[in-house]
């Protein structure tokens, strides 16, 4: 039993500490001076826009700029209730959102 509890109290915590230093680490290493051209162009649908843009962000905090260094969400798909949340999310989170009258100021 006791080593059960050294386990979960010491063990455990620690390599995942360990881990999450590895891959800072390697986010460092791989995009130290590179400067990403990539952007990410994401058209929610209105069932699951929340989950898509959480799911973006989180993508978005693991890899940083090898991503893409802009992420446009177009939400011109959406009904005028959850487009008003999905700017509200989208801002949250440091996405760019552009309604379907902005798309020339789109530079690709």
């Amino acid at each position: 039993m006791a080593e059960f509890v050294f386990f979960v109290i010491l063990v455990l915590p620690a390599t995942l500490g360990l881990a999450e230093i590895l891959h800072i680490v390697k986010r460092w290493f791989l995009s130290s001076g590179k400067g990403a051209e990539k952007i990410l162009i994401i058209i929610p649908d209105n069932d699951n826009f929340q989950r898509q843009i959480l799911a973006l962000f989180n993508e978005y905090k693991w890899q940083g700029n090898k991503l893409a260094e802009k992420i446009y969400i177009l939400n011109f798909k959406l009904d005028k209730e959850n487009r008003k949340e999905c700017t509200t999310l989208a801002q949250k989170v440091g996405f760019i959102v552009l309604e379907h009258e902005n798309l020339n100021i789109l530079e690709i």
